[in-house]
Parts: C-alpha cells; sequence; structure tokens
C-alpha cells in the first residue's frame, strides 16, 4: 500500500498531468503573500463553517465541537502574540522619534530638536481591533511601588553623596559634579511633575511619605496603596483622532519640557516603565513592532537604563546617527555602536544584514555654500557655473545669499579634504550628469535644489564608504568569524522631514534636494525591515495552513459519518480492526517518541554552552574539571576591566583621551555606592555625555571568556537541529505508514478507509512539525535573553565590596575605595564566574527538560495532541465500520442541507489551496537528528597526581523517562 510523503507545502496537493500550473513560486516574496492570502481565506471559511454547524442543531452537539471551536480561536488569536522587535538605538536628539513618525505615517511619536522626548520604552504595534470605532489604542506600564520607591531612595542618596563630596573637594572640583547636580535637579522637577509637591517637601521626605502624600499619583497609579506593592498597574487609553491620542498619550511619554508650568497639569512619564500603542499603520500589520528607546546615552541615568535592559528583546536593530557625525566626527564609531556593543551583536551573530542596519539621519541638514570643493564633481562644477552665470557673480552663491536660513553646516576642511576623495566624486557626478544635461532652462532656485541633490548625494556616498569601513573593523574584530554568506548590514540614509513633506504635498526648504520620495530613504528602509519580516512571516503562514486544514478535515469528518456508503465487515473482520487499532497507535507513537523527542532530547542536553562538557547531569558535577580555561580567560579580562574602572570609560570607547584620563574620587565613589550600576557623565569640553557601567564590564568579561562555546551552540549547531525536525518527523511517520498497512494483517476496507484518509493524517503531522520547530525557536530566544541577565546575580557577588569601600571616607578615598574594590573582585572572582556559569547551566538543564516535556505534550495531550487526533481519525473510521459490533454510537447526524454548505465550503478551499500547492518549491532534503550514543553507566573519581583534587572521569546520563 502506498502513500505520498509531504513536500515543503503544506498540504500540498498532486497536481494532474493536464492541469496548467504556473511558475513556481521560488521567490520569497510571492510565496508568503499566496500564503498569507490563502490564510486569510482559510480561517474566513472555518468562520463560516462554524456558523453553519452552530446554526444546525445537531452539529452543535457533534462530538469534539467545542474542541474544535477552541482550536479556532487559538488559529485567529495566534498573529496577535507574534512579534518582530525592530528597534532604534542610539543617542538622545539623533531623530529616531521623527524616524519613527515617517516609518509609520502617523505623527504620534513625540519630537523636540533640543530634547529627549521618548522617557520610556514605546512598542509601536499593528492594532487588531478596533472598540468603539476608536482607531487608536494603547496600554501604559507602570513602574510597581517597590520600583518607584526605591528610586526615590536612589535619588536621596545621591543628594546625600553630593552634598558630601561638596564639602570634601575643596580645591580640586570634580569636572563632573555640575553635571550630576543637574542631573539630580532634573529628577527632583520629575518628581514635581508626577506628585505635585514642592521641591523642599521631595528633598525632605522619605519615599514612602512622597508617594502617599502625591496629590494624583497615589490614587490613579498605586490603587492608593493597596494589593501587591511589586506588581505593575496598567492603564488603557483610546480615540479616534491622532490630536486626541496624542494629548492623551503625551503625560505618559513626552519628557521634553522640564515642569509643568500651571501647578495642575500632570506628567507621569517618570512613573512609566512601558507603553505599547496600538496603530493601523500598514508596515506594522504583519507582526513588525518598532520599538522607541530612550536614548542610550541620555542625559538621565533611569532612561538610559531603560534603553540598555531592553536591547536583548530585539530582533532587529536599526543603528540611529545623524549625517553630521556618521563622517565628520573623529568618534563617529561609538556613535554607530561601541566595541561593546559589537561583542554583544556577535555572540548573538547579529552582525549582518538581516539582522541590523544603520539609520543616517538628517541628511537634509547640508552647507552647500562650498560645493565646489567639497564634491567636486563634474555635475557639481556645472550647476555652480550656471549659478555663476545666472546671478552674474563669480563666486558661488551660499544658501544664506538665496534665504535658506535653516542650512545647518557641515564643518569640512576644504580644498584638503575634497582632493582625497576626488576621484570617487568625480565618479558620482560623472554617473548622475546625464540627468540634467540641459541647465540652460534652470532659474537659481531649480538650480539650487539641483545642487543640494548632488551635494546630497555625494556625501550619502562619503558615509557609506565611512560606515562600511565601521562595520567591517567590527566584524573583523569579532572573536569568532562570520559565515562567508553573510551580507555586511545596509546604510540608508533618510530624511524624515523631507519625506513628510511629500506625504503632506507641501514643498519646504527641508525637501529641497530630494526630487521624489525614494530619493528621502524612507521607503527603503521600510523595505528593509519588510524583507527581513518575510521568513518569520513565511513560518508563521505555513503553521497556520496547516492548523486549518487540520480544522477543515475534521468537518469533512463529520460530514461522513454516514455509514451506507462503507463496506460491510463481517465479525472477524471487526474484531481484527478493534484489536488493532489500540497497538498501530502506540507503534506510531513509540516511533515518534523515539527519532523525534528523544533524539532532540539527547542532542539538545550534549550542547556545550560555556565550556567543553555538556548539560548532562554529572558533565556539570561540583568536581568536574571542564571550564578552567574559559574561567581563566574570564577572570584575566575581570582583572583588566576592574583595573580600568580608574580610568574614564577605557574599554567603551576609542577616544585616547578617555582612555588615559583618571575618574575624580567622587565620580569612582558615585559608582561605589550604585554597586557598579549606571551612571551617567555629563557632557563636557566639546564631549558627548558617556556612561560608566561596571557591572556591564563584568558580564562582559564572563562573556569573553565563554561567547566562543555560546555562539557555536546556538547560531551554528542547534539551529540545525531545528532544520532536520522535519526530515525525522516525515521519515518516522512514513516508516509507521509502511508497516502498519502492509500486507493482509488488516482488513482490506479499513486500509482503503485509511488511505481516503491519509491527507488529514498528513495535515496533523506538518502541524506537529511547526508546532515542534517553534518551541525550539522559543528556547532560543529564551536562551539569548538569558544570557544577557546577569548583571543582577553579578551585583550580588560584588556587594560586600562596594559595602566596604563605602565604609572608608576623608583624605585619601579613592585609594582606599579602590583597594577595596580591586582586592574584592581579585578574591570572589573565579568563584562568581564558577558559581554563576553552573547557575546559568542548571537553568538551560531545567529548561531542556521543559522543552521535552513540551514536545511531548505536542504529541500525546489528550484534547490537542498529534498522536491524539491521529488515532482519534483511525478510531472514527473504526467505528463507522465496526457499527454493531460494541463500538460506541456516534453523535446526531447533521442535516442534508448542512453538509451540502460544508461541502461547498471545504471544497472551495481545497480548490484555491491546490493553486498554491502546486507552486511551491520542494523542501530541502536533510540529515536527520543524530542518534546519541549512550555514555558510560558509572562515575569513576580520579585523583590529580600533584594536587590531589577529586575530579569525575566518568558520569551517568540522567535524564527524564520516556513516556
Amino acid at each position: 500500500m502506498a502513500f505520498t510523503s509531504g513536500s515543503t507545502a503544506p498540504g500540498a496537493f498532486p497536481s494532474s498531468s493536464g492541469d496548467h500550473v504556473k511558475p513556481l513560486l521560488a521567490d520569497i516574496d510571492e510565496r508568503v503573500e499566496a500564503k498569507e492570502k490563502a490564510r486569510e481565506a482559510g480561517v474566513s471559511l472555518l468562520l463560516n463553517i462554524k456558523a453553519i454547524l452552530a446554526g444546525d442543531l445537531a452539529g452543535r452537539s457533534l462530538e469534539g465541537f467545542d474542541d474544535w471551536t477552541a482550536s479556532l480561536e487559538m488559529l485567529t488569536e495566534a498573529p496577535k502574540s507574534r512579534e518582530i522587535r525592530a528597534g532604534l538605538l542610539g543617542g538622545t536628539g539623533l531623530g529616531k522619534s521623527s524616524l519613527l513618525n515617517a516609518l509609520m505615517g502617523f505623527n504620534i511619536v513625540p519630537t523636540s530638536q533640543s530634547e529627549a522626548c521618548t522617557a520610556a520604552i514605546c512598542i509601536y504595534r499593528w492594532n487588531s481591533i478596533s472598540e468603539n470605532k476608536k482607531i487608536l489604542r494603547a496600554r501604559i506600564t507602570f513602574k510597581s511601588w517597590e520600583t518607584v520607591e526605591a528610586e526615590l531612595d536612589e535619588m536621596r542618596q545621591e543628594l546625600e553623596d553630593l552634598e558630601e563630596a561638596q564639602s570634601l573637594m575643596g580645591g580640586v572640583p570634580d569636572a563632573g559634579y555640575d553635571g550630576r547636580v543637574a542631573d539630580l535637579n532634573q529628577q527632583i522637577i520629575q518628581v514635581q511633575n508626577w506628585s505635585g509637591l514642592k521641591r523642599d517637601e521631595i528633598k525632605t521626605w522619605s519615599p514612602k511619605q512622597i508617594i502617599n502624600r502625591s496629590k494624583t499619583a497615589f490614587l490613579d497609579i498605586f490603587r492608593r496603596g493597596r494589593g501587591d506593592r511589586s506588581e505593575n498597574t496598567y492603564k488603557d487609553i483610546m480615540a479616534d483622532t491622532k490630536s486626541d491620542f496624542s494629548k492623551l498619550l503625551k503625560p505618559y511619554i513626552d519628557s521634553s519640557k522640564a515642569k509643568a508650568q500651571d501647578g495642575k497639569s500632570f506628567k507621569f512619564w517618570p512613573l512609566v516603565q512601558l507603553v505599547e500603542v496600538f496603530l493601523k499603520a500598514d508596515m506594522l500589520k504583519h507582526g513588525i513592532q518598532l520599538v522607541d528607546l530612550p536614548g542610550t546615552h541620555d542625559a538621565l541615568t533611569s532612561r538610559s537604563q531603560i534603553a540598555q535592559s531592553y536591547e536583548h528583546y530585539l530582533d532587529k536593530h536599526i543603528y540611529v546617527t545623524p549625517a553630521s557625525r556618521a563622517v565628520d566626527n573623529k568618534a563617529a564609531a561609538d556613535f554607530i555602536f561601541s566595541r561593546n556593543d559589537s561583542e554583544a551583536l556577535d555572540m548573538d551573530d547579529m552582525l549582518k544584514g538581516d539582522s541590523m542596519c544603520v539609520a543616517i539621519t538628517k541628511i537634509d541638514d547640508i552647507d552647500c555654500s562650498s560645493a565646489e570643493t567639497e564634491f567636486p564633481t563634474q555635475e557639481v562644477r556645472r550647476v555652480c557655473e550656471a549659478l555663476a552665470k545666472l546671478e552674474g557673480d563669480d563666486d558661488y552663491p551660499t544658501d544664506e545669499d538665496s534665504g535658506d536660513s535653516k542650512a545647518m553646516g557641515l564643518k569640512r576642511t576644504g580644498k584638503s579634504h575634497a582632493t582625497s576623495n576626488s576621484s570617487k566624486r568625480q565618479k558620482l557626478g560623472d554617473e548622475v550628469a546625464t540627468e540634467h544635461d540641459n541647465l540652460s532652462g534652470m532659474d537659481a532656485e531649480e538650480l539650487r535644489f539641483r545642487l543640494k541633490e548632488l551635494c546630497i548625494r555625494a556625501r550619502n556616498e562619503e558615509m557609506k564608504v565611512a560606515v562600511d569601513d565601521r562595520l567591517l573593523k567590527a566584524r573583523g574584530s569579532a572573536k569568532n568569524a562570520q559565515s562567508p554568506g553573510d551580507s555586511l548590514p545596509a546604510m540608508y540614509p533618510v530624511s524624515s522631514r523631507a519625506f513628510q513633506d511629500f506625504k503632506k504635498r507641501s514643498r519646504t526648504l527641508e525637501s529641497h534636494g530630494f526630487p521624489t520620495p525614494e530619493s528621502t530613504g524612507i521607503p527603503q528602509l521600510r523595505e528593509w525591515l519588510r524583507q527581513v519580516s518575510l521568513p518569520y512571516r513565511e513560518e508563521w503562514a505555513d503553521g497556520d495552513i496547516h492548523h486549518i486544514q487540520v480544522l477543515l478535515d475534521a468537518a469533512d469528518g463529520w460530514m461522513h459519518d454516514d455509514a451506507a456508503d462503507f463496506p460491510q465487515l463481517n465479525d472477524t473482520q471487526k474484531t481484527t480492526i478493534q484489536l488493532s487499532l489500540t497497538r498501530i497507535a502506540e507503534e506510531l507513537k513509540e516511533i515518534i517518541n523515539v527519532r523525534v523527542r528523544t533524539r532532540l532530547r539527547d542532542n539538545l542536553s550534549r550542547m556545550k554552552p560555556l565550556r567543553g562538557s555538556s548539560l548532562v547531569t554529572g558533565k556539570r558535577g561540583k568536581y568536574s574539571r571542564a571550564g578552567g580555561p574559559q574561567i581563566d580567560k574570564a577572570f584575566e579580562n575581570l582583572t583588566k576591566l576592574v583595573l580600568g574602572w580608574r580610568l574614564k570609560n577605557p574599554w567603551g570607547s576609542i577616544r585616547d583621551a578617555e582612555k588615559r584620563d583618571y575618574l575624580h574620587w567622587s565620580t569612582y565613589k558615585a559608582c561605589v555606592r550604585r554597586q557598579g550600576g549606571l551612571f551617567t557623565r555629563p557632557a563636557r569640553k566639546g564631549q558627548e555625555k558617556s556612561y560608566v557601567h561596571w557591572m556591564a564590564d563584568v558580564q562582559r568579561a564572563f562573556w569573553r571568556g565563554h561567547s566562543e562555546f555560546w555562539k557555536e551552540e546556538f547560531t551554528t549547531r542547534l539551529p540545525k537541529l531545528k532544520s532536520r525536525v522535519r526530515t525525522t518527523v516525515r521519515r518516522a511517520f512514513d516508516h509507521w505508514v509502511k508497516e502498519a498497512f502492509q500486507g493482509d494483517s488488516l482488513p482490506s476496507a479499513f486500509q482503503d478507509r485509511v488511505r481516503a484518509n491519509m491527507y488529514k493524517l498528513e495535515h496533523l503531522v506538518e502541524k506537529y512539525i511547526a508546532d515542534v520547530r517553534q518551541r525550539l525557536q522559543k528556547f532560543f530566544l529564551a536562551c539569548r535573553f538569558k544570557s544577557q541577565c546577569l548583571v543582577s546575580e553579578f551585583t550580588e557577588h560584588m556587594r560586600p565590596g562596594f559595602e566596604a569601600a563605602m565604609n572608608h571616607k576623608g583624605k585619601g578615598i579613592l585609594k582606599k575605595q579602590r583597594a577595596e574594590v580591586e582586592g574584592h573582585a581579585e578574591k570572589v572572582g573565579r568563584d562568581m564566574f564558577r558559581e554563576l556559569r553552573n547557575q546559568l547551566e542548571d537553568e538551560l538543564a531545567h529548561d531542556l527538560r521543559e522543552v521535552s516535556s513540551d514536545i511531548h505534550q505536542l504529541w500525546v495531550n489528550k484534547k490537542t495532541g498529534c498522536g491524539t487526533r491521529i488515532e482519534s481519525i483511525l478510531a472514527r473510521i473504526a467505528k463507522i465500520l465496526c457499527q454493531g459490533k460494541g463500538m460506541e454510537k456516534l453523535s446526531e447526524q447533521i442535516n442534508e442541507d448542512t453538509k451540502l454548505q460544508l461541502n461547498a465550503e471545504i471544497g472551495e478551499w481545497r480548490e484555491d489551496w491546490r493553486s498554491v500547492a502546486v507552486r511551491l518549491p520542494h523542501a530541502e532534503v536533510t540529515e536527520e537528528l543524530e542518534e546519541v550514543e549512550e555514555a558510560e553507566p558509572n562515575i569513576k573519581m580520579e585523583e590529580d597526581a600533584e594536587t590531589g583534587e577529586v575530579y569525575e572521569q566518568f558520569v551517568t546520563i540522567k535524564t527524564e523517562p520516556v513516556d
């Protein structure tokens, strides 16, 4: 008995030789579009079927109808929980908020030319529901009472610390003291904004008094102190116009104004932890979520901490830097990402074109007054000459002469700078010269427009070279080589203001130099986001289509419960079927368990994420010698970093001056008091704001010792397991079909009915494959986040050293505090890393047991398990064939009109899907999951001849029993 094996097409149908087949859907763009249309049609048909059955008295009482309805609800709700989080990262005032508005086509995000506007993490998502015609809605998540109380306590400690520092500084003032005072004043103003209290009250009252006596927050946000004070509270807002929505949203996200002036309006953004904004913006429709983070180099430490803590949730990174920095600033690299950022990105395999890009903002801010020397191309010279002739002046007219008061100049170095890039720019000019060969018909304004366009293009090329050079250096310095096929992250020069002008159909000075909306760069950045989302969307669509087919098959089964058309079996045949039914179902369960679940469990448990030993119990035991070199390397890095804490951010910056300058004693003390937490240094002497985060350095030291193993597992070996799931499941299922339904062991009538329903089993198996792959992906993402969330654990180990350092006061405090901190790090460093490594391995081992259990449930769950549903289909066939032989009575029959309607709906879906399925490419054949050999059964303890240390030589593999 022959059965067809599956293809990549979810439930693909074979095409007859006479069918006219359209071209193969080889392009992922076309495939995703076709599959998503099929998904929408399938869900619509299922909802129609639900309504049809609900209108039939027998339909509402069908066996399994309630479970079927619940499964349909899961299908319709699934898109709401799917997400591709793309975060915009960069310092304060770089144009992130304006860029977000342009990308979404909504002027929702507050913007400011001089101040930070984004105070909390803002996630912009698709609005899938519209309650009371409200097309815009948001959910505000507030910080817990405990968190706010802790922040107020930290503010009080900073106040006391600054008062002490002022009394001790004497004739050696700290250059950062004034900045810290300004930061503290900003924090006090924040509290005034949400509490309505006076400055003196905030400075003298305790955190509890401030919260209890606040005029609105205590009532509106903290529930009068009722409930668990560690829990967050929420607030939902809705509106049907952008202006109304912006007014409602502004108090929770806009921090651009220092203080409410009327004493009546309150600004709650300091109390906000997260804002989720739901919009009907087209680019958000298929799972993309744009994440607006507070500036990572913000003046307020609290905002910087918010941004850094959330970066690990992001699936895609858009690094934002303005055009003025991308080329001219000697430290431009730091405004893309630092060496520390590149190490974290490399460990997660994100230094490539489908994971990150660079957006160069404000490209419209350009001074064309020295265009001939700055951009000496043939076309630029021709335009300048035409302008000179037109205005009767030998000198090139500046933008100021033309009334362009908004032009912002870029400080360049004249001819010497231009000479080095003249050949490159000459080539650019030659390429675009043919576009506007005839300049004689242009007036002065048109020529200036053309000149600005040419200057923007030339500078964009210059920026591309600079950014590509930085990205190549970042990839070259990565400890682990990238795959040769990985593309370099793209750079997108963008002008949000010019794009908004095109959208409003009104040209202003900001849009001069941009002949088309495409020239603003916004459409290209949108396209990048769309392209990187396609693999996610295709996998989601495949899973949904499998789900749709399973539900349609169930409805199809209800139509064919009538036994009138089935062959009559004798008693011997009926007995054979009844006795064989459980056996063949158990055989399928066993083969799936052995080939899929067990192999996955064994392969996952033998991963080596942190050292040269696996997660198998015993391999990571107390006496294991493995991991020594990794601990040594991590400790060596820790020692260097701790010694570097006396300097101004020596490891995260490329600025030589900061590498040599020592921290002031009061700054060092402030970092000690924060127990190594984030400390922001204000901008001074032309340098940007920067930050010190000692505990992030400790985490970085740990991963510099262990990242090689981690990256090998999570970016190379484990993704291969996911790709091999389908081949393994398909071969296991095909093997079962061949063994269970060959020969004469089962009546031919039963085999014929199984053959007729085999497509239903195929659909269930394909859904199981999709569910297993999704569970593995969930595990991988959880591990990525877990790897970057060790700071709090390291802080607990380092806390005694910081507390001891805080006991020192008076003259020579810096030397004394350094001795305490450096001595404590030397004392506990190795044990700290070893303990955290073991803890992380234990957590991963626990997570793996959960993965194995969940995969098992995907097959055996009594309601939704794939194996359970397959057994149910076989049992239904047996019931119909064996009626009258002690089998359970079937449910009531639906009427003929209902059957006709169901048949029409199901037939429509199958016909439509067939036309898509035959055009889908076949799956790439991969290897099966490897069968792991059993390890030695006994533990053998051996003693080191030199040290006398006892360690494990052989271990026992302990895993959960196979059900």
